[in-house]
């Protein structure tokens, strides 16, 4: 008994630290944003290595802002590790041909092999097909059906949206029952291939 009350207060504790280090990231992370509206780059570049320290995995979103604040505060060295962590995250070399011009990149470029292999030996890529496949469903059902609908563009009967609406939801039930709640830390990175961005 006292060995689980013991493993019970040290799971307590890890879990709240946890929580703790990313309302920390979160916090720093806004400043950085706000930094860099403003055009406060250094600031921004600062508060964004600060929040990567404070966690283990930094969110996709955040590092594609962050090598947007590294490139224009000119952190060359910070812009390379942030393009090889998203590398190593699944992003592909497309996202990084805007980069051509830094001293880093042709190595980057020879290297992103190795890169893609620390991806497909680290992250789950049928979660990612899975996550992509429902987010695309789901946007077209909400263009393409939902809106048209309430537009009045096409007509579908209310039975059919319900039975379309549930058949995503089920998609979603699916993959949750079978690999938890998907985060990037399982996937890695999202990349969205018409905006270029993460």
């Amino acid at each position: 008994m006292k060995k689980l009350i013991i493993i019970f207060i040290f799971f307590t504790i890890s879990s709240y630290s946890q929580e703790c280090r990313y309302q920390a990231y979160y916090k720093l992370v806004a400043s950085a944003k706000k930094q860099s509206d403003n055009k406060h780059y250094k600031l921004a570049n600062s508060n964004f290595k600060k929040a990567f320290l404070k966690v283990d995995f930094p969110l996709g979103r955040d590092l594609g802002n962050a090598l947007l604040v590294a490139r224009k505060s000119k952190d060359d060295f910070w812009a390379q590790e942030i393009s090889i962590k998203l590398a190593k995250g699944g992003v592909p070399i497309k996202y990084f041909t805007k980069l051509y011009k830094m001293s880093w990149y042709k190595d980057f470029k020879k290297n992103f092999k190795q890169y893609s292999l620390f991806y497909k030996n680290n992250f789950n890529q049928v979660l990612k097909d899975k996550w992509i496949d429902l987010i695309l469903n789901d946007r077209h059902f909400n263009i393409e059906r939902y809106h048209a609908h309430r537009e009045g563009t096409i007509k579908i009967t209310l039975e059919e949206l319900i039975a379309e609406a549930s058949k995503i939801s089920k998609q979603l039930i699916n993959i949750v029952e079978n690999y938890g709640f998907p985060h990037e830390s399982q996937m890695g990175y999202l990349y969205i291939q018409g905006q270029n961005s993460i």
